[in-house]
């Protein structure tokens, strides 16, 4: 199950997606399209509050953030594992990733 994370106390806004062109953002739109069964939300990167430090670029297992005019942005969504590092590193609380998984183990079942 996906959940809305809870991050009232910081700003919003301000995506990598935002910071694009409309034809950057329609190509970025159509890399990420995938199957239902493969759709997961990305990171997003707030450029206000990027202070250009390179932590989430640098700790990027798989290299999906670059540095873009002294800003970290997702310059290869379709490499991106969501495993929670970029955010989890930014000082500034610009890097999020909008939803966790939550495992409910009351609702599962056992299919053998």
């Amino acid at each position: 199950m996906l959940t809305r994370r809870d991050k009232s106390h910081r700003r919003t806004g301000g995506g990598v997606l935002s910071s694009l062109s409309e034809g950057e953002a329609d190509r970025a739109t159509r890399c990420n399209a995938m199957e239902r069964d493969q759709m997961r939300p990305l990171p997003t990167i707030d450029t206000e509050l990027c202070t250009g430090c390179e932590c989430c670029v640098l700790c990027c297992p798989t290299h999906a953030l670059a540095m873009q005019e002294g800003k970290a942005v997702l310059a290869h969504p379709e490499w991106c594992d969501y495993d929670g590092r970029c955010e989890n590193v930014c000082p500034v609380g610009a890097v999020e990733l909008p939803y966790e998984i939550v495992f409910d183990s009351s609702t599962a079942t056992n299919s053998e």
